[in-house]
């Protein structure tokens, strides 16, 4: 199901594309970017079934001259590619156009990447290509060269509050929410007062940094992420937390923010927060394109902190 109120906010900036697209004459191949979960889908689908006038059979995925492409598998091959080669050599079948939407291009290997751009070098005139990617530096530059670029903006603070409705019982985990969205709505179902409590707990049980509390952490984090977690999620979401700890400790008035132990703020060195948060970020990279040890690579980061020499001799001092 499309979301109308999401593809409106971006229609008001995207108005004069919007007609250009849906006039009787255009065509090409255009990459859609922005943050994950900002309605880049949502707007591409709403777009197609304007350009091919029958927004039912789009919305259901049924129009004969509508490809999307999706990674169920993490990734698009170029058996992928070779499939959308002999799709658009037919011309339409109930429309004047046909459309191929690649959702999250950026999982396209190498080798599908330059099969698409042969494909992208010479496509039928009646054909428009969609990528969409919020990662579109994962892109050939060949290929990002072959497209128009659209940029989408982040979804503002209203949509994000009218989602969380009903979700959160103190405005603290309100206020986290909206900064760990950053104006996406990108896992919203995560989203609950329980999970951002268990979270938060886990955080200040690292920031404590009590060495002999590392074996109570780790079965904590395995607890946590026995649940429906995605590994990457899981580290961006510490890397939020993070992040969010810093800006507290910057701010005059945050002990208003009861769910933070203002004591543990003010005792954590920003310079050790931010080494942790870099190296967090490392591991969010290495989990997303590579077979990394996801158990490993977080447990030598969390004691690396954790055993800190500056913080643990002045403890014992």
């Amino acid at each position: 199901m499309i979301n109308k109120k999401v593809v409106e906010f971006h229609l008001k900036s995207k108005e004069s594309f919007f007609k250009f697209l849906t006039n009787q004459d255009s065509f090409g191949s255009y990459l859609f970017t922005g943050l994950k979960g900002t309605g880049k889908k949502d707007f591409v689908f709403f777009l197609s079934s304007k350009i091919l006038t029958n927004s039912h059979k789009i919305e259901k995925n049924i129009h004969p001259d509508f490809f999307y492409l999706s990674n169920e598998n993490d990734k698009i091959l170029v058996q992928d590619t070779k499939d959308i080669e002999k799709w658009i050599l037919y011309p339409p079948f109930e429309s004047t156009r046909k459309i191929i939407v690649i959702s999250k291009a950026e999982t396209m290997n190498v080798e599908a990447q330059n099969k698409l751009l042969k494909i992208l070098e010479e496509p039928p005139g009646y054909v428009f290509f969609f990528l969409i990617s919020s990662v579109p530096s994962m892109l050939l530059p060949t290929v990002r060269s072959r497209c128009i670029n659209i940029d989408f903006q982040p979804l503002p603070n209203e949509f994000l509050l009218e989602a969380l409705e009903g979700r959160l019982n103190q405005p603290e985990f309100m206020d986290l929410s909206i900064f760990l969205l950053n104006g996406s709505v990108n896992n919203i179902e995560f989203y609950y007062q329980d999970n951002l409590e268990e979270m938060v707990d886990f955080v200040f049980s690292i920031l404590k940094k009590e060495p002999t509390e590392m074996d109570l952490i780790l079965k904590k984090m395995d607890e946590i992420t026995k649940k429906d977690f995605n590994q990457s999620f899981f580290v961006n979401l510490l890397i939020g937390i993070f992040n969010y700890v810093l800006k507290l400790k910057h701010l005059d008035n945050y002990q208003k923010f009861s769910i933070f132990n203002r004591d543990l703020i003010e005792q954590t060195s920003s310079i050790s927060l931010i080494e942790l948060i870099s190296k967090m970020t490392n591991l969010s990279s290495n989990l997303k394109w590579s077979n990394f040890n996801f158990r490993m690579g977080i447990e030598e980061i969390l004691f690396d902190f954790i055993l800190d020499e500056d913080s643990w001799r002045s403890k014992v001092v």
